[in-house]
This record gives C-alpha cells, structure tokens and sequence, in this order.
C-alpha cells in the first residue's frame, strides 16, 4: 500500500442538492489535493446489510469526515462509532451553529456543539476549502508519517528475513557489540573464552560484556539465537555469572544484565515458567530476578531483557538502543582482561579480572 493512500470516511446527508454540491466542489477537490481516498457508502457496490457493510468501511478508514448539516441521524452515529478509534472533521453549514436557530434539524445538537466544526456558506466556498485542507491536513500528516514508518519496517523485515538465520544473528551481534564498545564495555564471545561451555549453546551464541565504574562492576551477558531451549535459558541467568570468577575484593558492587534475543518468539511468560523468581519490571521493561551476593548477604536484582521475536532490523536497532540506554556511558576506571583461572584448575575455566590502569 501507498504510504500516502490514506482513507477518508465520508458522512454527510446524501441527497441534499447543496450537501451534493458541496462534497463534488469542495470536499472531494480538497480529499484528492491531500492525496486521500474519499469513502461513500452510497457510491459503491456490496451485498451486504449496509449497517455491517458502513461499520465495515470504518473500521478500514484512516480518518472520517462529517458533515452535520440537517443533523442526520445516521451521521451522528457514524461519527460516535468513528470517534473512538479515528479523528473526525467536523464541518456543517454556517447557520446550523447559530443560537438563534431553533429547528432542531437546523442547527448542530449541543453533544457536538463544541467540537472545532469547519463552517460553509455555500458549496463552492473558497474560505470553507482552505480551512478544511488545513484541518484535513492537521489530521493526516501524522497519519502519512506513520505508514511511511510501516513501509519502512515492512521493507526492513522483507529484507531480514531473507538473510540466512547465521547472517541474521551475525547481525544483531554486530549490533550489541558497537552499541557495548561506544559505552566503553569490554566485550568478548564466550567460545573465545571456553569453547566447552560456549558448546552447551550451540546453535546460540554469547558473549560476555564487562564494565568496572570505582567499585561497581557491571557484568552483561548476551544471548542470541535463532530458539532457546529450557535448560539453554535457566543456565544462562542462573549461573553463568558463576562460571566466571570476579574478583570480588575490588568490587562492592555488582549489576548484572541479560540480553536475550530470539528470531523466533519467546515470551515472557515462558521466562517467567523457567524463572519462577523473576518478575515484571516496568522501569527496565524487562524481568526483575533476585540474587544473593556473593560473600555477602545483601540482596540484589538482575535485570533479564527479552528482545523477540526479532524479524526486521530497524526494530531490533531500536530495541537495542532503547535497553541499553540504562547502562552506563562512563569510561571505565581499570583494563579488563582474561586469565586462567587458579581457583578451577579441573575445568579449566577462565577468569575476568581487573587491573588498576589508565581510563579506557
């Protein structure tokens, strides 16, 4: 669809030689200029009931106009139905907002009274054409700007998915990796680390992102995968920040982040099944999980992010940016580096360590 083709219900009293003349001179002319399909149920063929069949073109209407000119019930109800989920351009002939008015088919009822209404005084006035483009217009630029970002996205997953599922998390990896290094994160995939622990991920892959800010250590880690599997999920939150050993004398502090991206969807209600202590977290728009310390007693929280099902690039980008807006943009107070870890010499793990050194 055009990103321009917007459409425009019509309700006006149908019939009426100067209502006719004016949606032909005026309103029609002004719909057309914008680039808006106009919508008359009168003008088109169906064989369905009109009530379903008017409902029907309202519901597939971008906007609706009406027209209260001799207060046609079936206007009035069109416009209320239109109202609650698409603007609505008021217009009626200028003696029906008169006080003095007193045929009540004459004049605009009091419910609608206040509403900005476009007034006309004849159908080929050139004043009523001009600000009921301005008021068209007021209402469909947002309109057109959103199905350009439709268009947009729709391109954008037409594309993404015709990549292959490697290319694909190879991207949003690429993705994670440039947004962690402008937050000065050190970052690194597991399988670099220890092939054996990075293999119970397979097809997956993670990466370990880490940031030390004074005593505060900020320890990411990010999942990606075309699916997950159960035991893939609970290992990852619940003890892979175990697998490394962090100094934690240099360290008071520590904030852990898990990003979990899926091509295919994953809800947070599966998360939740697994993780039975993790909760609904709106200032993160994640999942909250508590943890205990290490050495310590104290109670803290990590932050478990679901991005999925990502199936176009602009929307991953975004989701991207917009989670990791929380991290911090800091430089980092010591270099980060990894070494054989002494205190696991059986399974050969390694270690993140930090050393007191010049800012990255």
């Amino acid at each position: 669809m055009n990103s321009r083709n917007i459409k425009c219900f019509i309700a006006m009293p149908f019939g009426r030689d100067d209502c006719d003349r004016l949606y032909k001179r005026s309103i029609k002319p002004v719909l057309r200029a914008l680039k808006i399909t106009p919508i008359r149920v009168d003008q088109r063929e169906h064989k369905e009931d009109l009530n379903l069949y008017i409902i029907k073109m309202l519901n597939e209407s971008d906007m609706a106009l009406a027209d209260l000119t001799y207060a046609r019930p079936s206007v009035y109800y069109e416009a209320g139905f239109a109202e609650h989920r698409i603007s609505v351009v008021y217009t009626a002939r200028e003696d029906h907002l008169s006080n003095k008015q007193k045929d009540d088919n004459l004049r605009v009822h009091f419910d609608l009274g206040m509403k900005k209404i476009v007034p006309w005084r004849d159908p080929a006035d050139p004043v009523f054409a001009k600000r009921l483009r301005q008021r068209v217009d007021y209402f469909a630029r947002p309109l057109r700007e959103e199905k350009e970002r439709n268009e947009q996205i729709d391109k954008s997953r037409s594309e993404f998915t015709a990549k292959s599922v490697k290319t694909r998390l190879a991207e949003i990896e690429g993705e994670f990796y440039k947004r962690l290094s402008q937050k000065r994160f050190w970052i690194r995939p597991l399988g670099e680390m220890n092939r054996d622990l990075a293999f119970r991920y397979t097809p997956a892959t993670v990466s370990i992102a880490v940031k030390i800010i004074e005593d505060t250590c900020y320890f990411c880690v990010v999942l990606i995968g075309d699916s997950f599997t159960n035991a893939q999920i609970r290992n990852a939150v619940n003890y892979l920040s175990y697998e490394w050993f962090l100094h934690r004398e240099e360290c008071t502090n520590f904030i852990e982040w898990y990003f979990i991206c899926s091509l295919r969807k994953l809800t947070e209600a599966r998360l939740t099944s697994l993780l039975p202590n993790a909760a609904r977290c709106e200032s993160i728009k994640g999942l909250s999980m508590p943890f205990k310390q290490f050495h310590s007693k104290e109670v803290l929280n990590k932050n478990i992010i679901l991005i999925s099902p990502i199936d176009s690039s602009l929307r991953m980008k975004k989701a991207i940016s917009e989670h990791l807006a929380a991290l911090p943009r800091e430089r980092t107070n010591r270099y980060t580096f990894l070494t054989k870890s002494a205190d696991f010499p059986s399974s050969g793990l390694a270690r993140i360590s930090f050393k007191k050194a010049h800012p990255l």
